[in-house]
């Protein structure tokens, strides 16, 4: 409806092209081990990736943060409760060998209550072609960009980095919402 908490903490339009470019680059909405990483207390493009991929079987999550960005309880049980798996961590060294999905999220000042807390956290992560190395060679990379220093430029040119193609895939998605819009259509005809 758009009117409640949960509908303004959503991306759906991002939501939607996050999916597209994960059917061109895994084949399949399912099945997948999603790492999620940065800011999930936050950042309304990891509700929303989180709200739809739970929505497909088998999919797992793994979370991972500095313990003051944590996804809220009642998100975390409501995943659990419709059947997925979900770890939670602050190393993503640990589990990036067990990721088909790395979704990274930027650390955005302006939802954080003070600059103090924001500093505290800004650089908790940072994805560096020497972590990707230990990663599958499948591994698919995605960010909504822009970033800031969460991703850092030597991932950019690694076959798994898949967020400028994620983002050249978003503006078609939005293009035919748009079309759909102004043609007056449901959206099941897209």
């Amino acid at each position: 409806c758009g009117t409640c908490r949960r509908c303004l903490d959503l991306c759906p339009t991002q939501a939607l092209a996050d999916l597209y470019t994960l059917q061109v680059e895994k084949n399949r909405l399912d099945n997948l081990t999603i790492g999620i990483v940065g800011d999930l207390k936050y950042s309304r493009t990891a509700h929303s990736l989180l709200t739809l991929m739970s929505l497909y079987p088998k999919n797992n999550f793994v979370l991972i943060s500095h313990p003051s960005l944590r996804l809220d309880a009642a998100q975390k049980q409501e995943l659990e409760k419709g059947g997925c798996k979900v770890v939670e961590t602050a190393d993503l060294t640990s589990v990036i060998r067990d990721l088909d999905v790395l979704y990274v999220t930027r650390v955005q000042a302006e939802r954080f209550p003070s600059r103090q807390d924001y500093e505290a956290v800004k650089d908790a992560f940072c994805v560096r072609a020497e972590t990707v190395a230990a990663a599958k060679p499948d591994l698919t990379i995605m960010h909504a960009l822009p970033r800031v220093n969460e991703i850092h430029s030597d991932v950019d040119d690694l076959p798994q980095a898949k967020y400028f193609a994620q983002a050249g895939r978003a503006v078609f998605v939005r293009m035919a919402l748009l079309s759909l819009m102004k043609e007056n259509k449901p959206i099941s005809d897209f």
